[in-house]
């Protein structure tokens, strides 16, 4: 009797499930990654996905089978240009699967999605393993609401493991074969123009793995072989041939006469310069085809290098006309002047010949050599080196950004004042500015910030009255570290409090990192203890690993400390959201303490911290979340709290304040601190005016 697609995918109960990964051993040869395919997993299987072309052209696809619609591969990334007509497909796989494993082939108008709720459309060829010689065949519509075929054990599987599919359009009915046995599934035509009607009857190919009952194993290997008669290799070479074709004609039109639009509008044909279409290209590209990119490179370019010089010439004359008068011009006219100047610069000129560089420059000194030039420039190095000062108080940078915007304010003055033509202004002026960038030189080198480095952009750092506020983005790559030496036992112990942490168990947790070296974190070069903080009601969960390989060091996998609420900047209690965590040793045996409980840790031993330990704070959570804020009152005998606590970043023996190494991050790497919003629930101490 038949039965409806949702029965047969519930009739084949097997063992439980438990990943393996055999059927990824069998791979065959491999040589260049499919771009063009786009993977979507939601197994959280362990094996990594991976879309390729083998030496014969065909594609290989590598994918761990979901429970559910989850995991799926659609040939989409070139867009548009990759969809196959659907009155003319066929296509012959061979798969590799599991027992118990679904695999849906189609032609889906959507360029990613599968079955269910307007996600993929189209129509859908599933064929499910049941046994090591048997293969269930359905034929349904988008959202599985229709059934035109469905039958257990209908196809044998071929030795070769080969299934062979072909839509007939103008016969209404789709055709399955492997090994000595074909279905023909007819009364299919209202079908076909029902889905692809309005799509100019084109769809993406699309091959999904997924299992509804649980199963051994997960990993699945699938060859394309052929589309439409055709490798995929090919398929893919006459899709970028095609976009190489539409450049060259384009670029062919071009001429002497032609328009700035005009030259842009070949160039935007170029889709070959990044990405996708340019990796695809790689891999399929013939000689012919990459001798005639070359030569369309090379005349396009010609035609974008006109574009780039006639676009910087013009700026220039711009430029060179609002300066008319500047010294008489109101405050809002000089920024017009400031703009126009900027723009020169903001301009490429990566096409432009070595000819076209010099002309372009010559001009530019005609402009500066006008008599108001030196007014301007002398009032834009003003501006350029008191956003410098602004950020400097006291001889101390207000924030760890400020300090690494100042870091190598010399070499950025020298390159400044070359690239802006300042021996325009007179020796005294020049002598003026040089002072003051001395003065800001000094103060890097004096500050406290100094003994800070980071990676990443968005961790940020600034003395404050309860200590040292510091923020982050939870993510790998972003980290903050604290360059002073620690030693074992005696100073690698941090106190803070936190003020905010999104409290979600899974979503996210903060870290605070014991290194041997300094400069490493997370997943970095060294072996290290990492304490993760993981935040969730009233409980906190503390768990030790490896920073290095995010393995378990201690062999309870956690403890639970009581969470004491958050840290109130503006109503401060040093006991809310309190915590000490410090590594020691007894013996070999390394320890971690938090708040007083102690943890054993295994698999690291204190042998490694020999010759030091260096701190660092992390994090990771959900993309979206709010940063983790904390306050930092001490590391080991440097107490970071003014007042009471004597003075900021010194211990009881100096009031000189301590620094480390030069911060590891240089150069202008400012972030808008306009970017911290304050939030009424705390106090964010990066946004100015509080």
């Amino acid at each position: 009797m038949k039965k409806t697609l949702r029965s047969l995918l519930c009739l084949l109960v097997v063992s439980l499930f438990a990943a393996g990964a055999s059927a990824f051993a069998a791979a065959a040869e491999r040589v260049e990654r499919a771009s063009g395919v786009v993977i979507t997993n939601g197994s959280n299987s362990v094996f990594t996905d991976y879309a390729e072309y083998t030496k014969d052209g065909y594609i290989e696809l590598g994918l761990a089978a979901s429970n559910g619609y989850g995991t799926r591969a659609n040939f989409s990334a070139l867009g548009e240009r990759a969809k196959i007509d659907v009155k003319n497909f066929t296509t012959t796989i061979s798969a590799d699967t599991p027992i118990g494993i679904a695999t849906v082939i189609s032609l889906q108008t959507a360029e990613t999605g599968t079955i269910g709720g307007g996600n993929g459309n189209g129509m859908h060829v599933l064929l499910r393993k049941d046994g090591e010689t048997t293969l269930t065949l359905a034929v349904y519509n988008q959202n599985a609401s229709r059934t035109y075929f469905a039958r257990e054990n209908a196809l044998e599987i071929a030795n070769d493991k080969t299934v062979r599919i072909e839509f007939d359009y103008d016969g209404g009915a789709i055709n399955v074969a492997s090994g000595n046995s074909s279905v023909t599934v007819e009364n299919l035509k209202e079908g076909f123009d029902e889905h692809y009607s309005q799509y100019d009857y084109k769809g993406y190919y699309t091959l999904s793995c997924y299992y509804m009952a649980a199963v051994k194993s997960n990993a699945c290997v699938y060859t394309v072989k052929e589309i439409n008669g055709k490798t995929p290799a090919e398929v893919d070479g006459e899709v970028v041939s095609a976009a190489l074709a539409d450049l060259k004609a384009a670029v062919d039109a071009l001429g002497e006469s032609s328009s700035y639009e005009d030259i842009e509008s070949a160039a935007a044909l170029d889709v070959f310069t990044e990405g996708v279409w340019g990796e695809v290209a790689s891999a399929v590209a013939n000689e012919a085809f990459i001798t005639q990119k070359r030569e369309v490179d090379e005349k396009l370019s010609i035609f974008i290098g006109k574009l780039e010089y006639g676009r910087k010439t013009d700026a220039i004359a711009e430029f060179a006309e609002a300066l008319e008068g500047y010294s008489s011009k109101s405050a809002e006219e000089k920024k017009s002047v400031k703009a126009a100047y900027e723009k020169i610069f903001s301009l490429s000129e990566e096409h432009t010949t070595v000819e076209q560089k010099t002309a372009a420059a010559d001009i530019l000194s005609s402009a500066r050599a006008k008599a108001e030039y030196p007014a301007f420039i002398n009032g834009y190095a003003e501006g350029f080196v008191s956003s410098y000062e602004n950020s400097v108080k006291d001889g101390e940078a207000e924030d760890l950004s400020a300090y690494l915007a100042i870091s190598d304010i010399e070499d950025i003055w020298r390159e400044f004042k070359a690239v802006n033509a300042l021996d325009k202004l007179s020796a005294a002026q020049l002598e003026g500015f040089d002072g003051r960038v001395e003065k800001l030189k000094t103060s890097a080198s004096n500050s406290f910030y100094s003994g800070l480095w980071r990676e990443g952009e968005s961790w940020q750092a600034k003395l404050t009255e309860n200590g040292l506020y510091v923020t982050g983005e939870g993510a790998y790559g972003e980290t903050l570290g604290y360059n002073k030496k620690l030693e074992l036992g005696k100073t690698t112990e941090i106190k803070f409090n936190v003020i905010y942490a999104l409290r979600k168990l899974g979503a996210n947790h903060l870290h605070i990192g014991f290194y041997p070296v300094p400069g490493t974190g997370t997943m970095g070069t060294s072996d290290g203890v990492r304490v993760d903080f993981w935040f969730s009601g009233t409980v906190i969960e503390v768990k030790p690993v490896n920073g290095r390989t995010e393995l378990p060091v201690y062999d309870a996998a956690y403890i639970s400390v009581a969470d004491t609420g958050f840290f109130d900047p503006e109503l401060p209690d040093p006991d809310q959201g309190a915590y000490t965590v410090k590594l020691g040793a007894n013996g070999s045996t390394l320890f971690i303490s938090v708040n007083g409980l102690e943890m054993d840790l295994t698999g690291l031993d204190a042998n490694l911290y020999k010759n030091g330990c260096y701190l660092t704070v992390s994090a990771m959570s959900v993309k979206g979340a709010d940063r983790n804020e904390l306050v930092i009152t001490s590391v080991g005998d440097i107490s970071f709290v003014p007042a009471n606590g004597g003075s900021d970043g010194t211990d009881d023996q100096s009031s000189k304040k301590k620094k480390g190494c030069k911060g590891a991050l240089g150069g202008e790497t400012f972030i808008a601190l306009a970017c911290f919003v304050a939030l009424k629930r705390r106090k964010n101490y990066f946004v100015k005016g509080e």
